[in-house]
């Protein structure tokens, strides 16, 4: 049997797949974890175990991403930084960037902006497993 693991009801993931894949409904069934780190240990462990986490967990192999179809009959995409940086893999978040309650300086908050969407942020975005927004991935294929 299929043994469904998500994050807890009080996550973004939880929320994604809430609204993404099971279009408003609440989850029922499987279990819930408290962490992406302890999402992949149970569905690594569990027999029939299926999870979400974001596309950084993947990392390592312990688990293998899934290649969905957004509707039926539709090409399954493979969950990989191309297919999310075009917008073809179904189930996908933008990552918000944050600030405290007391406003930042202004100059502070620029240049922090400036420097995320820049080259070098970018590839610190892509080095920890995120799909950068402003600079295209390259496909390398080798034979």
């Amino acid at each position: 049997p299929v043994v469904p693991v998500l994050r807890d009801q009080n996550s973004g993931t939880y929320e994604v797949v809430r609204q993404q894949v099971l279009k408003g409904l609440n989850f029922a069934g499987g279990m819930f974890c408290r962490t992406s780190q302890e999402v992949m240990n149970r569905v690594a462990l569990e027999r029939g175990g299926i999870g979400c986490v974001g596309l950084a967990w993947l990392k390592g192999g312990r688990v293998k991403a899934l290649r969905i179809a957004g509707r039926p009959g539709e090409e399954f995409v493979a969950a990989d930084a191309p297919s999310v940086y075009k917008n073809r893999y179904p189930i996908r978040r933008p990552l918000m960037v944050c600030e405290l309650h007391r406003p930042l300086d202004a100059s502070l908050r620029a240049g922090f902006i400036s420097f995320l969407v820049s080259t070098r942020g970018q590839i610190l975005v892509e080095s920890e497993g995120l799909v950068p927004d402003t600079v295209p991935e390259r496909i390398i294929q080798l034979k």
